[in-house]
């Protein structure tokens, strides 16, 4: 059954999450939000459900589910949107609601649009280790001028593609299979010849991994901290430099399944795009973040980098100095 979606946000209006997720957990709060064993994955021993105080949605540390009243009762007892929505209104009552074409409307619409699970994005082939083979294992001499280690490139399986004249390595997703290839153009004048600087050699179909993060994780968490870059080469760039802590994702933006990501690592985390991003595009992109953790960014207060470049592009001195006045969001 279709339901309409002004109805849709009536019932999650309607019904408070603190109080339904209750029935089954324990919730205490501890400052803004409340914390309990989560009771969708079972094994769960550790208080690893959380919902803010708002009540806008919840969010599980361990086993990655979260989202509105409905999507609990779906991954709570294995049940469709339908099944749960018939739930709902059972428990509801008869209940109004008009048509309502607002600004907000329509945000939450959007947002809960964003609420899906890994499990309904498209499936995958992924790629055999030998996909690298065809390329020349060659050093990248203009990698290593710009100060990636020889060692941090093998590590990355960095090639080169004679035929493309691209510098190429695999992408991983975060289990680590590969899932593409992406290659950086050789050629100086590439934008005069209309050629892309970045390009996947396979389709990626989602950006529901952060570059870094299947080799890192368990570095990352005992730092404490991840440092989030653009691109993956200015993970490999700061890598070199003994800062193992980075990943990146892979764009300007932050998807909504790399926020998934971040929160599972229970760190603090510091966004380090490239200049120009336009910041109050990020404040409001990483607030389901700060709801849970820290979360800074290494802004260029002293306009020492050129627009377009990353925070690690002037050397390691300049990237310290930087991540010295991080600001909090």
């Amino acid at each position: 059954m279709k339901y309409p979606e002004e109805l849709i946000q009536k019932v999650i209006e309607s019904i408070d999450i603190i109080k339904y997720i209750s029935q089954y957990t324990i919730l205490e709060k501890d400052n803004k939000n409340y914390f309990g064993i989560c009771p969708i994955h079972r094994n769960d021993t550790d208080p690893s459900l959380s919902v803010p105080e708002t009540g806008e949605y919840y969010y599980c540390f361990g086993c990655g589910s979260g989202g509105n009243i409905i999507k609990f009762i779906m991954e709570l007892h294995k049940i469709s949107f339908s099944e749960a929505m018939e739930l709902l209104l059972k428990d509801i009552g008869n209940i109004e609601y008009t048509e309502n074409k607002s600004k907000t409307f329509k945000f939450l619409k959007t947002m809960n649009k964003l609420l899906v699970n890994k499990e309904n994005l498209i499936k995958r082939e992924y790629l055999s280790e030998e996909v690298m083979s065809k390329y020349k294992n060659i050093p990248i001499q203009s990698w290593i001028n710009e100060g990636i280690s020889q060692e941090v490139m093998e590590k990355y399986n960095v090639r080169y593609d004679n035929i493309g004249k691209r510098i190429v390595f695999p992408i991983w997703d975060n289990n680590g299979n590969i899932i593409s290839v992406k290659g950086r153009t050789s050629v100086e004048n590439y934008k005069e010849l209309n050629l892309r600087k970045y390009t996947y050699y396979y389709p990626i179909q989602t950006l529901d991994f952060l570059f870094g993060f299947y080799q890192k994780k368990d570095i990352i968490q005992k730092e404490k901290e991840v440092i989030v870059f653009e691109g993956s080469k200015s993970v490999m760039k700061v890598e070199s430099w003994g800062i193992h802590n980075a990943v990146s994702l892979e764009t300007s933006h932050i998807d909504y399944e790399q926020m998934k990501d971040l929160l599972s690592l229970k760190v603090d985390i510091i966004i380090a795009l490239d200049k120009g991003v336009d910041i109050q595009k990020i404040k409001k992109e990483i607030q389901p973040l700060k709801r849970f953790t820290n979360v800074y960014a290494i802004i260029d207060i002293d306009n020492i980098l050129e627009d377009k470049s990353s925070p690690c592009d002037y050397g390691y001195y300049v990237f310290q100095d930087l991540y010295s006045q991080k600001i909090r969001l």
